[in-house]
């Protein structure tokens, strides 16, 4: 049978690069989001897989940063491969998704829902583990076939299948399916980085063992039982600790199970993510904009202090848009102007906040700004628009601080207490 999916991408923009997105089903079902594999893109899903779950799901395939058609520099830890969901949910307007990862997108999948659990509904965990150094570790061989710059057709069927009969069958249909080696590889330098990340994991940076008790939405862990490179005990670990969990094994199956059974495993799937989907659309839907809103006030703090306290201007460039619109007089165009700015002025600035409130993309924060070698404090109101996770907008009332004797309203300015 031919199982037809989208091969029409589309570039959302994002502060650190452009991701490849495909969508396939109805836009009006409950999204579904896959998280791939180590040197994996949106081609290398099996099609009868995502067809399958399609029929009644919004499924929403990607590259991650610098993978595949996805344009920037490739997170080397799965904290920083993590961090791109939440920026892609928002650009596709999305609150909260079923996300489903396998293998490497299984850290990814377990690290979202631990960070942002209220962007997750259901989790489902295929051929993965929690990290850190417990239980058994992958065939030998994996780390041979992992170091080389392009796997070979053997190399592949002996990391996702069997060398069963059945698992023979399965590579092949697998292998046609995702017309295997007709596209582009992953970059060599992507794919170190992602091995970066993943033996980072597994030596227990960031992993999910410790956390697992605070996993809070269902999950459904699912693997072959003769996986070599993530071995089933590791799926058991998951199911174990984590309070709603269900665990799938299938028999004759390596890593690539959910392929090989994916008329079965794509059932327990739908089944499983639609239990009380709707109670959870309008409960999260209906806390988007609280969240979107945190958010917001978060990244403009964080913004604040890496540029005018640290003088991070690295890290500063993370928080805003370079073509930064500038509506403030003090202040020339772009992120350069006021990077610029702050460069000219003394160490001793110092940016206090104070009332902070936001709505939708807009946020306002009241603040001090002292140090400025000037004679009086200023007090700032900030407003500040958001966009994709970066400043992309500015506006600004500034004045100078009163002293007491200077307060008809006898009020201090800001904060609780007037300057000395």
């Amino acid at each position: 049978m031919i199982w037809n999916t989208t091969r029409d991408s589309t570039l959302i923009p994002t502060k650190d690069g452009s991701l490849a997105v495909r969508v396939d089903g109805d836009p009006h079902k409950a999204p579904l989001l896959l998280c791939q594999r180590f040197r994996g893109t949106m081609d290398d899903w099996d099609p009868e897989f995502v067809a399958r779950l399609s029929t009644a799901r919004r499924v929403i395939r990607f590259d991650n940063l610098g993978i595949g058609e996805s344009s920037g520099e490739t997170p080397n830890t799965v904290r920083g491969m993590a961090e791109v969901v939440p920026l892609l949910l928002d650009a596709l307007g999305i609150g909260a998704v079923d996300l489903l990862g396998w293998s490497l997108g299984g850290y990814v999948g377990q690290t979202v829902a631990l960070t942002w659990p209220e962007r997750v509904r259901h989790l489902v965990i295929a051929g993965s583990g929690p990290g850190g150094p417990d239980g058994p570790p992958p065939h030998p061989r994996v780390a041979e076939i992992a170091a080389k710059t392009a796997a070979t057709r053997g190399d592949v069927q002996f990391l996702f299948f069997t060398e069963t009969e059945a698992g023979t069958a399965a590579a092949r249909r697998h292998f046609d399916g995702i017309c295997l080696g007709e596209h582009p590889p992953v970059a060599a330098e992507s794919g170190r980085r992602q091995r970066e990340a993943i033996v980072s994991w597994w030596k227990g940076d960031g992993a999910a063992r410790p956390h697992l008790g605070k996993l809070s939405m269902p999950v459904l862990v699912g693997n072959g039982i003769a996986d070599v490179m993530v071995p089933a005990e590791h799926s058991f670990a998951i199911a174990q600790k984590a309070p709603r969990a269900k665990l799938l094994l299938y028999p004759d199956a390596g890593h690539a199970f959910l392929f090989q059974y994916a008329e079965d495993f794509c059932a327990e799937v739908l089944r499983f993510t639609a239990t009380h989907v709707v109670d959870d659309v309008v409960t999260k839907e209906a806390n988007m904009a609280d969240n979107k809103e945190s958010r917001n006030k978060e990244l403009v703090l964080k913004a604040f202090d890496a540029l005018f306290n640290r003088r991070d201007y690295a890290e500063a460039e993370r928080y805003w848009s370079p073509g930064y619109i500038q509506h403030s007089a003090h202040i020339k165009p772009a992120r350069e102007g006021l990077f610029d700015l702050i460069k000219g002025l003394p160490p001793t600035l110092r940016y206090e906040p104070g009332a902070i409130v936001a709505d939708g993309d807009f946020v306002i924060v009241h603040g001090r700004f002292s140090g400025l070698g000037q004679p009086v404090n200023w007090i700032a109101a900030d407003v500040l628009r958001i966009e994709n996770g970066v400043l992309i907008e500015h506006w600004d009332v500034i004045q100078d601080e009163a002293t007491r004797e200077q307060s008809k309203s006898g009020l201090p300015m800001f904060g609780d207490h007037f300057p000395r």
